[in-house]
């Protein structure tokens, strides 16, 4: 007597592989909305500091417009006097040379500063000068909390306490 047994998969098994397969769809949409909605957020964030870094780059190039506009007419000696008008702005000397620097607003916690080297003598065309810095900075001083136990100090006990060299 031959018995022939078939092997079929139940109702039950079919059932559990589409639920795993659509939790499993689900799973995948949900983290894929989730970094979607980040890039957005990421892209937002640096059209705007695109934006705002390009309007800050426009007015430093109209003050140095009017810089350029004071520095035809004018003598080296009494630059101070002649560039007084303008706001947000300090003639320094050093050793050699006078310098020219001013800081335009970025955001909130970024400024763009300008740094400008009266090169020599003032010429036919007005006083000569050169870009010495164009350049992004901080404007809040950044406070370092040292109550945090730094990493190499963590590695330095370590190996002090394991006997490393």
């Amino acid at each position: 007597m031959k018995r022939n047994f078939k092997i079929r998969a139940g109702v039950g098994v079919v059932s559990l592989v589409m639920i795993f397969t659509v939790l499993a769809e689900v799973t995948l949409a949900v983290l894929a909305l989730g970094t979607a909605s980040a890039d957005y957020k990421l892209a937002a964030k640096s059209a705007e500091s695109i934006k705002n870094f390009y309007k800050a780059d426009a007015k430093a190039e109209a003050v140095l417009a009017d810089i350029d506009e004071k520095l035809i007419f004018s003598e080296v000696e009494g630059l101070e006097e002649e560039l007084s008008d303008l706001q947000n702005l300090e003639v320094l000397n050093r050793q050699e040379s006078k310098v020219i620097s001013y800081k335009v607003p970025l955001s909130d916690n970024q400024l763009l500063r300008v740094v400008l080297e009266i090169k020599g003598l003032a010429s036919e065309q007005g006083i000569d000068y050169k870009i010495e810095a164009w350049q992004i900075e901080n404007s809040r001083v950044w406070n370092y909390d040292e109550s945090v136990t730094r990493f190499e100090e963590v590695i330095l006990k370590k190996q002090v306490n394991q006997g490393w060299k």
